[in-house]
């Protein structure tokens, strides 16, 4: 279920998506991210982590899922951990993955929740229990345009 500003687009943009239209919806969710939404975020990072409709930039796509997870979007929490976890588009950081795995299994993704024990096999006790500390007292951001 979509919920706040932008369903609407969203829904369409997530068609044109399934329907292999990425330019369309490269552009529904081009307004959307700039304007905060976390779900067009996510969308802008799927495409550019995947190169559909556009160049392949890991860099921008670490950066939109950045922007979505720290709003919470679990998704994207998951995504940006992979991404920490496979140094795409940015240095190996184990205990980063962990991190957003961590957030991400504590909305209840069972994806994250297996990766999570995986990366924690790279990791100190220390690190761990640093990583958990950090997790038990994160907030979301509120979303933030970019005009």
């Amino acid at each position: 279920m979509l919920s706040g500003c932008g369903s609407f687009e969203i829904w369409h943009a997530n068609r044109a998506y399934r329907k292999g239209d990425y330019g369309k919806a490269f552009r529904i969710w081009t307004s959307l991210a700039e304007n905060g939404v976390p779900e067009a975020q996510r969308g802008l990072g799927m495409l550019y982590q995947s190169g559909l409709g556009v160049a392949r930039d890991p860099t921008k796509a670490a950066w939109w899922y950045k922007s979505a997870a720290e709003q919470g979007d679990v998704i994207s929490q998951l995504n940006f951990g992979l991404m920490h976890e496979t140094g795409d588009g940015m240095p190996t950081d184990h205990m980063q993955a962990f991190t957003w795995f961590s957030l991400a299994a504590a909305q209840g993704n069972s994806a994250a929740e297996a990766y999570m024990r995986s990366a924690s096999e790279s990791l100190t006790v220390s690190e761990i229990y640093e990583a958990q500390q950090f997790v038990k007292v994160w907030k979301p951001k509120p979303a933030t345009t970019l005009h």
